[in-house]
């Protein structure tokens, strides 16, 4: 399992390089028909079909309903663009590749038919989206001379800022518009969890290492994401009610949490015994399956 303990590097490196990487979309038609060689087609086209028994009886009418689906052309302000996240409102964020030498991405917000830049911070050329709540409020990184996770509400982006070091990064957003991610300490000694809760940035802390990470907030405020332990091993935690709880793993040294639902169902991936194979997992009522 790939560390994401070298600052934020290897996370941003993941974020960033996402951007060139959302392509797939699997649109799965709602009904599919199925024909079925009878060996009897005159029968069939007559509209009768044989019953139990070699009885005939008429064949039953049916009404065949398809749903179709229609694929929108967002545009794009730049050369290309991508979209990332949606909303139940049906408002859109992703990035706009605006091209250059390297590439240049900033974040944009599809609503109501348009489509807007919603630039940078201070100091800084890119955005990146991290995620959209159902209010509209994006949570995402902004780089540059700067690296630092960001709140956009209603036409203003804020600067979350750090625990005194260079750099943070957003990873998710929810309904509240709590924002969570990582940020480097004093020196850049160690990036930590962070919950953004009402204009304050929240330690998390560790589960007795240096370095943690939040991946997921839910609507009841609950955080999950990684954490190292004393020994440097990297596990899943679940931060609720100001404590940050260890989920242990499938047997092996590392875990991750990834996500979770309302309930406080915790979803990731966990090293088994040997730490050669990885299982996803389920956390839920105080035990990792």
């Amino acid at each position: 399992m790939k560390k994401l303990y070298s600052f934020l590097a290897d996370f941003l490196i993941t974020l960033f390089s996402a951007v060139t990487l959302f392509a797939s979309v699997l649109l799965v038609p709602a009904s599919i028909p199925v024909f079925i060689d009878t060996g009897l087609p005159s029968l069939a086209e007559a509209g009768v079909v044989p019953a139990p028994g070699g009885r005939l009886q008429s064949k039953p009418s049916k009404t065949s309903m398809t749903t179709t689906f229609t694929m929108e052309d967002l545009g794009t302000l730049g050369i290309t663009s991508e979209g990332s996240y949606v909303n139940d409102s049906g408002d859109v964020t992703g990035v706009n590749n605006y091209g250059g030498n390297p590439s240049v991405f900033r974040t944009f917000l599809y609503r109501n038919g348009q489509m807007t830049d919603i630039g940078t911070l201070p100091g800084a050329t890119q955005s990146f989206p991290a995620g959209i709540n159902s209010n509209g409020d994006l949570a995402g990184t902004s780089t540059g001379s700067i690296s630092h996770a960001f709140l956009y509400r209603d036409g203003v982006m804020t600067d979350l800022g750090t625990f005194g070091g260079s750099t943070s990064a957003a990873s998710g957003i929810s309904d509240n518009g709590d924002v969570v991610g990582a940020a480097r300490t004093t020196n850049d000694f160690a990036q930590i969890a962070f919950v953004y809760r009402n204009g304050v940035l929240n330690n998390l802390g560790t589960l007795g290492g240096r370095n943690s990470i939040a991946i997921a907030i839910n609507s009841n405020g609950d955080v999950v994401g990684d954490a190292q332990i004393a020994d440097g091993s990297q596990h899943a935690f679940l931060y609720r009610n100001g404590v940050m709880t260890d989920l242990g793993t499938l047997g092996g040294s590392s875990s991750q949490a990834l996500a979770m639902n309302a309930a406080g169902d915790v979803v990731g991936r966990s090293y088994l015994a040997g730490d050669i194979i990885e299982h996803a997992f389920v956390y839920r009522n105080g035990q990792m399956t």
